[in-house]
């Protein structure tokens, strides 16, 4: 038989490129383990287990190999994680910050010594719907030792001038003041009020430097929660948090399905509730503390209120997120999980997430 003609596949070329081709859409789609399995299942001729390739009558046409046809959202794999009743759909406008380097999703993840890690932070449906940046901002680092993990949320309130920009001064100085003020032992028990007030001056600073913000009445504020917590967290050893306004620290139980909060607004219920926020500069008279041994099997986060408001009490999204987040999940599934849609919560969502005493390890 002569080579087939320039330009031209044979059909076990086509297939092979098809299953290729689904491969790739199944991953990137972020339906990974075994939701990316059965997109791919579902479309794959026969199945991907199946291992019998598409036979070709001698003389015949080849068999007819064409990939499925895109599902419904009703009947497909959601690449959007839907909870409770679902909200109407918005235009997305691409807001002008881009350009400047601050998009509408950041995510990360990794291990910092026996500490799994994974961040991310969405811009909410409200702000798609105006064309506004993310307000939300993170930062996770790591001690020039390795010892410590440092990390900061921040939650810019809209209604001021610039709250971006106030959200990511306050996370980029926090971390930076905070590894440099690090112990033997951490942070002393007065060691976060002179990191919170030199860090409200920088905001300000930062703020004073923006075109047409001198004399503004609303100038930017935001919110900041800062964590310091060992990355080798054995017994007796502690995390340190400390935070002005709304944006809570939760601590996860998995296996009892139990969701509680260590710092934060409404502390005395033990629920994650809304409150009318503090926030930096000046708001340094707000500060909140805590510490708590952190123990295997529980998963220590940082959140902003747009997520940890829609937690709810054992809502579907708690239940859901608390048999998944047992383990780290993959990034891009973690993504997924911030980034829910959800009725009247619109608001932009931004989760650090640690798990002490596991490697993340990736195939």
């Amino acid at each position: 038989m002569g080579l087939p003609a320039r330009g031209r596949l044979t059909a076990g070329e086509r297939e092979e490129q098809v299953s290729f081709g689904q491969f790739v859409l199944a991953y990137v789609s972020g339906m990974c383990g075994l939701a990316g399995l059965r997109h791919l299942a579902m479309a794959s001729p026969g199945g991907p287990w199946n291992g019998r390739r598409a036979r070709q009558t001698r003389g015949g046409p080849a068999p007819d190999v064409r990939p499925a046809l895109p599902r419904s959202p009703e009947t497909g794999p959601d690449l959007v994680r839907y909870t409770g009743r679902r909200p109407a759909p918005v235009s997305v406008a691409l807001p002008e910050t881009v350009l400047e380097g601050r998009s509408s999703l950041q995510a990360d993840g990794g291990c910092v010594g026996q500490v799994t890690i994974r961040a991310a932070s969405c811009r909410g449906s409200a702000h798609m719907r105006d064309g506004k940046p993310r307000q939300d901002a993170f930062l996770v680092s790591a001690s020039a030792d390795g010892r410590w993990i440092i990390a900061a949320v921040a939650d810019g309130v809209g209604s001021t001038a610039h709250p971006e920009v106030a959200a990511q001064a306050a996370v980029a100085a926090a971390v930076r003041l905070t590894e440099r003020a690090i112990g033997p032992g951490g942070l002393g028990p007065h060691g976060w009020e002179p990191i919170f007030r030199q860090v409200a001056d920088e905001i300000g600073d930062r703020l004073a430097a923006l075109d047409g913000a001198a004399g503004n009445p609303r100038p930017g504020r935001t919110t900041l929660l800062v964590l310091l917590a060992p990355a080798d967290p054995r017994p007796g050893r502690t995390a340190q948090l400390a935070g002005v306004g709304d944006s809570p620290a939760l601590l996860l139980r998995p296996a009892a399905g139990e969701w509680s909060l260590v710092l934060g607004p409404g502390r005395t219920s033990g629920r994650v509730q809304d409150d009318v926020t503090a926030a930096l500069p000046p708001g340094v008279d707000e500060l909140r503390t805590a510490a708590l041994e952190w123990r295997p099997g529980e998963v220590l986060l940082l959140a902003t209120d747009g997520f940890a408001n829609a937690l709810g009490n054992r809502s579907e999204l708690s239940v859901a997120l608390a048999a998944e987040w047992e383990r780290p999940p993959h990034l891009l599934g973690f993504i997924r999980d911030v980034d829910f849609r959800r009725a009247t919560f619109t608001d932009d969502r931004t989760v650090v997430a640690l798990w002490p005493g596991t490697h993340d390890r990736r195939h």
